[in-house]
């Protein structure tokens, strides 16, 4: 990336796109209703790490650098940019949406499990006489229940948040306004000869 095109977007809030062609960004496969992504693997990084510098909610401002030979796919890069980050969004926030469902079953299931041998151990611990053998026992099984409740706390609280965020960056690249420069590079490499 040249230097003019990263003061442009330091001034503008916009992410340069710098491309030789339009197959930099896009996938060479034909268009599929089956294939949904369109988005090369290095471009869809490099638009993130773009993105994920701007405030939570600002709007994606996609400064697209194309040669003028290429004028006429402007709009398929628009539409492709869009499909693609429309479709990663539904993806995330249906893994977001599973995540919290299966930590919620499990909080419930592992605090049935918790409560159950809490009075496990609270019997045992009444009927069965004083000993190491028995609170060895009720020890072990009070602290296997609390542990039962780590991984159900850790998608409630940790697991989901990356879920969030991706979702967060897709919705800015799926919104995301598009302006277009066009170079020609033709001239520009004939004045420097």
């Amino acid at each position: 990336m040249s230097a003019e095109l990263r003061n442009d977007m330091k001034r503008s809030g916009e992410i340069v796109v710098p491309l030789d062609s339009v197959e930099q960004l896009l996938e060479p496969c034909p268009p599929s209703p089956f294939r949904r992504r369109r988005i090369r693997d290095e471009a869809e990084t490099f638009l993130l790490e773009r993105v994920a510098t701007l405030p939570d909610h600002a709007p994606a401002k996609l400064l697209v650098s194309l040669p003028e030979g290429e004028r006429g796919k402007a709009q398929t890069v628009a539409d492709a940019v869009h499909e693609h980050f429309n479709f990663r969004r539904i993806e995330a926030e249906k893994e977001l949406h599973r995540i919290r469902r299966f930590g919620w079953r499990s909080l419930v299931i592992a605090t049935v499990f918790l409560s159950g041998a809490i009075v496990i151990a609270q019997l045992m611990k009444r009927y069965l006489p004083e000993g190491n053998i028995v609170s060895v026992l009720t020890a072990g099984l009070t602290i296997f229940a609390w542990v039962a409740l780590w991984r159900p706390c850790e998608l409630l609280l940790y697991e989901w948040y990356p879920f969030k965020r991706d979702a967060r960056l897709f919705r800015q690249l799926e919104q995301s306004e598009f302006h277009f420069r066009y170079d020609n590079k033709e001239e520009a490499n004939a004045q420097q000869t």
